[in-house]
Parts: structure tokens; sequence; C-alpha cells
């Protein structure tokens, strides 16, 4: 990531208001795989590191309150956990 910065000049500031800007809803009609890796990289720029705040920080981006429900983070949870989790979460909610 701090190749992202020196290159592009990315402060960790902007990068924080812009990952804080990067919302999920179905309304979008965008694969929710899109959301979390902007969002994640968008955190990962502005210098979080810690798995704990990078998932607390991506499920508070869900919009839609039974999607944002349905997302249960466990203690500790871990980015890989997070996207198999969204994953299988957006096709049940897709099929009903």
């Amino acid at each position: 990531m701090e190749i992202l910065k020196w290159d592009f000049g990315i402060k960790s500031v902007r990068a924080r208001f812009l990952a804080s800007k990067e919302e999920f809803s179905f309304s979008q009609n965008r694969l929710v795989l899109q959301y979390f890796d902007t969002k994640l990289a968008w955190l990962k720029i502005s210098g979080i590191v810690d798995e704990n705040i990078l998932t607390m920080e991506i499920r508070e981006g869900l919009q839609d309150l039974e999607y944002h429900a349905a997302v249960r983070l466990p203690e500790p949870a871990t980015i890989t956990w997070l996207r198999n989790e969204l994953v299988d979460t957006e096709a049940d909610s897709k099929a009903l």
C-alpha cells in the first residue's frame, strides 16, 4: 500500500474519507465483492491494519438492514472469513 501513497500521492486522511463514503446496497446493482475490495483497499491505504477494525468498518458500510443483521462478526473476525460470509449471505439474500 505504500506504493499507492507514494506513486499517486494518496493521503491517508483522503483514503479514510473515501472509505467512509463507500457503502453497499442491493439497489446499487453491483456485486458485494466490488464493494468489499474497494472498501478494503481504501481502509488499508488509510493505514488501518487491524483485521477486527477492518471487518467492522466493512460491515458498517452495508446499508440493507437485513443483510447487515445477517452478517455477524465472530471474535476475532478475519478478512477472509468476512469475504466468504458476504458472498454466501449475498447469494442467500438474492435467492429470497
